[in-house]
């Protein structure tokens, strides 16, 4: 901890992860994006990275539970016939496959099988899914009110994909005022270029422990 005049700030990752005020989010760890059987993997996209970061997302969960934090999942959704869809995302999804309204052979379409968390993911009933329709965790979902009701100030980012959602979840997650921790071996992309692009736009500027590192902490620390 270091001071300002009369004010301070946590100026290490340890401090800022601390059981009691700190949050594990995970984001889009879905089959879609995942699964060997999902829309990415289907349409020949190398998904080899998102499954290789399963283990460390899985490890990281297990030690948070153990330190009694809080484990957050998101869930994109795309709702049926694209009502959720503004235009600005109709002109994505169409970059991505998207050619009909009524069309149903996309990803995390809402009530799918490539929606639901990936399976090879350790979800946990005290486990808090959090569906979302926009790039960041913190748009319109319940995650900004759900920390702040247990008085956290840290989230640590991991998930997918890195260049995406992780990128402005960790934005979102400033500008909100919480410290911001992510785990470069912990977050991917179908990208490797992409993914380590994006990695170097927050090393050095927020903490970047890695799963190991940040597993162990949690796995020697007592809950609060």
């Amino acid at each position: 901890m270091k001071w300002i005049g009369n004010r301070y700030f946590y100026d290490s990752w340890e401090e800022m992860c601390l059981p009691g005020r700190v949050g594990l989010l995970i984001i889009d760890q879905q089959n879609d994006f995942t699964h060997p059987d999902g829309y990415y993997a289907g349409r020949g996209w190398d998904v080899s990275m998102l499954q290789d970061i399963t283990p460390n997302l899985n490890r990281l969960a297990a030690a948070a539970r153990h330190a009694g934090i809080p484990v957050y999942w998101s869930q994109n959704i795309i709702k049926q016939g694209f009502v959720s869809d503004a235009p600005v995302w109709l002109a994505t999804h169409a970059n991505v496959g998207l050619k009909a309204l009524d069309q149903t052979d996309f990803f995390t379409m809402e009530g799918t099988w490539g929606a639901e968390i990936y399976e090879e993911c350790d979800v946990q009933p005290s486990d808090i899914v959090i569906p979302k329709l926009r790039s960041t965790v913190f748009h319109n979902t319940e995650l900004e009110g759900l920390m702040r009701a247990h008085g956290l100030e840290t989230v640590v980012v991991t998930g997918q994909v890195t260049e995406g959602c992780v990128d402005n979840t960790v934005r979102g997650a400033r500008d909100r005022d919480f410290y911001t921790v992510l785990v470069p071996d912990a977050v991917g992309s179908i990208s490797e270029e992409r993914h380590q692009r994006s990695l170097l736009t927050w090393t050095g500027r927020i903490p970047t422990p890695t799963t190991e590192q940040l597993g162990a902490y949690w796995e020697e620390a007592e809950s609060p």
